[in-house]
C-alpha cells in the first residue's frame, strides 16, 4: 500500500510539472469588522458625589465626655470609553483548470493567504492534524488510524476512476467555499521531523510537526458568526459546527477537470477612531473632615444644648456631659453642623467643604452614653468605709467679664498640672456654654465665639477669654 501511495504521488507530481493546471480569478469580496478592545478613561474630570455622617464616641472611660466629628465618603465616577480595532478579510475566488486541478489550492497559494488543510490530512483534535499513516506496529501511531483519509485511499486504489467524475461534477456546480475544510495560519513558525518504529524504509514512521502562526486565525474569529458564514473560511475552532472531513476531501484527487476554491487574506487594520461610551470607573474613599467648623449637640431630655468649634486642623470636638447626668445610661439627641466664621470658603479642603455643606442640611440623630449622676463630686470610700468626696483635678475659680463688658473671663484652678490639656478639653465646652448663655441671645444668637486660653502660676491656673469673633 505504501508503494501505491508513493507511486500515485510521484505520478501526480510529474503530471503537474509536465502539463499542470492554471488558476483563473473569479472575483473577490472584502469583509471588514470593528471589534471592541480595551476600555480607557477619558480626559474629562471625574464626577464626585458625597455622603456625610457624624461620628460620636465616648471621650473617656467614665462617659464624662462625648467626642463628635464628621466623616464622609467621596465617590469618584471617571467617564470611560470603549475603543475598537478593525480586521478585514480579502476573499479571492479561484477556478483551477487542467490536470490535478485541486493541487492549485496548495501549490499556487499566494504568499500571505491562509493555509488550507490538504486532502491527505485528518483531524486529531485540539488543533492538530496528521498525515495518513500506514504503519501499525508503533503504539504512538495507532491513535492516528482512527481517522484515516479513507476517501484518498479509495481514490488511489481506483486510480482516480471513481473520484475524478465525482469531483468534476461537484466542482462544476458546487460553491467556491468548502464548508468541511479547515484553514491554518498563513505563516509557518517551525517544522520538525521525528522517526518512530525504526528505519522509515523498513516499516518505520516519519512524523513531521509543523506549527503555524495563529494571529490571523485569531483575527478571523473576531467576525460575528453571520459574517463568518459569508466568508466561508473555517478553522479547527469551529469543528463542532463545520467539521473537517478528510474522507470526502479524498475525492478531490482527480486526474483532470476543474476545482473551485478561495484564497483568504486576513489583515489587521489596528486601532480605529471609533469609540462608544462605557460604564464609568467608580471608586470610593473615606474622608475625615478637618476644622474649622462648629458642632451643636442637643440632648432635649437633659435640657442640654451646646455649641463647640472644631479648630483648624483638628477632626473632632469634646463635649462635657458631667453636669448633664440624670441617672440614665443613654440619651437621644441631635447634632448640627455649622460653617466656620469665615463661611464655607474658610474650609480649604474641597472634599471636606462639600461634606460639611451636605451635613449642614439636616439635624442628625445621635445617641450618647451618659456618666453616672454627680452628687457634688464623685465619691470614693475611705479605709473606714465612709464615703468621701474625690478631689477633682480642676475647679472653676472665678467667672467675670472682660473690660468692655462684651466677653467672659473664666479662671480654672488646676490641681494636677500633668493633665492640663485633658482638663482643657473637658472645661472648654463648659466655658463656651457659659458664654453663650450670657451673650449669644437676640441678634447675637447666630454669632460665633472665639476662645483664647493660657496658663498662669506655672500651669496651676487656666485663664479663658471668650468673645465674639
Amino acid at each position: 500500500m505504501d508503494n501505491l501511495v508513493k507511486l500515485f504521488l510521484f505520478s501526480a507530481l510529474a503530471a503537474v510539472l509536465g502539463s499542470g493546471c492554471v488558476a483563473i480569478p473569479m472575483g473577490s469580496e472584502t469583509y471588514r469588522h470593528e471589534y471592541p478592545t480595551d476600555i480607557r478613561p477619558t480626559s474629562d474630570s471625574p464626577t464626585k458625589t458625597y455622603e456625610a455622617e457624624p461620628t460620636v464616641s465616648e471621650g473617656d472611660g467614665d462617659r464624662r465626655t462625648v467626642v463628635v466629628g464628621l466623616n464622609g465618603k467621596v465617590t469618584f465616577e471617571q467617564p470611560q470609553v470603549q475603543h475598537y480595532k478593525a480586521v478585514s478579510v480579502d476573499k479571492r475566488k479561484r477556478l483551477s483548470v487542467g490536470l490535478f486541478p485541486n493541487w492549485a489550492q496548495q501549490n499556487l497559494r499566494p504568499k500571505g493567504s491562509l493555509t488550507p488543510v490538504g486532502a491527505m490530512m485528518f483531524y486529531n483534535g485540539n488543533g492538530e492534524y496528521s498525515e495518513v499513516s500506514r504503519n501499525t506496529g508503533d503504539a504512538l501511531i495507532q491513535s492516528q488510524k482512527k481517522a484515516e483519509s479513507g476517501g484518498a485511499v479509495l481514490s488511489i486504489l481506483t486510480l482516480g476512476l471513481v473520484s475524478t467524475p465525482i469531483a468534476l461534477f461537484a466542482e462544476m456546480f458546487g460553491p467556491y467555499e468548502k464548508d468541511d475544510q479547515h484553514f491554518l495560519g498563513s505563516m509557518k513558525v517551525s517544522t520538525s521531523s521525528q522517526a518512530y518504529g525504526g528505519n522509515i524504509w523498513r516499516g518505520g514512521q516519519l512524523v513531521r510537526t509543523t506549527t503555524y502562526d495563529s494571529t490571523d486565525i485569531d483575527l478571523l474569529r473576531k467576525f460575528p458568526m453571520g459574517e463568518r458564514e459569508k466568508i466561508g473560511a473555517w478553522t479547527w475552532h469551529e469543528n463542532a459546527t463545520h467539521p473537517y472531513h478528510s474522507f470526502w476531501h479524498g475525492f478531490e484527487l482527480q486526474w483532470f477537470g476543474v476545482f473551485k476554491y478561495c484564497n483568504f487574506f486576513v489583515k489587521d487594520e489596528g486601532a480605529v477612531s471609533k469609540t462608544t461610551p462605557a460604564a464609568p470607573s467608580v471608586t470610593t474613599r473615606t474622608k475625615t473632615t478637618t476644622g474649622p467648623f462648629s458642632v451643636i449637640l442637643s440632648l432635649p431630655s437633659l435640657g442640654f444644648a451646646e455649641t463647640a468649634e472644631v479648630e483648624p486642623g483638628r477632626t473632632s470636638v469634646t463635649f462635657n456631659l458631667l453636669d448633664a447626668a440624670n441617672g440614665d445610661s443613654f440619651a437621644n439627641g441631635t447634632v448640627r453642623f455649622l460653617p466656620p466664621a469665615g463661611g464655607l470658603a474658610a474650609v480649604r479642603d474641597e472634599d471636606g467643604r462639600a461634606i460639611l455643606e451636605l451635613a449642614m442640611e439636616k439635624e442628625w440623630p445621635v445617641t450618647v452614653a451618659l456618666p453616672a449622676p454627680r452628687l457634688g463630686k464623685v465619691k470614693k470610700t475611705d479605709e473606714g468605709g465612709m464615703a468621701r468626696p474625690e478631689v477633682a483635678p480642676y475647679q472653676i475659680a472665678s467667672i467675670g467679664r472682660t473690660g468692655d463688658g462684651k466677653g467672659l473671663v473664666v479662671r480654672v484652678a488646676v490641681s494636677d498640672t500633668s493633665r492640663t490639656f485633658d482638663i482643657d478639653r473637658t472645661v472648654q465646652p463648659e466655658v463656651r456654654r457659659l458664654f453663650r448663655e450670657q451673650f449669644a441671645t437676640g441678634e447675637n444668637a447666630g454669632r460665633r465665639e472665639s476662645v483664647l486660653w493660657k496658663t498662669e502660676n506655672g500651669g496651676k491656673t487656666l485663664l479663658y477669654t471668650v468673645t465674639f469673633e
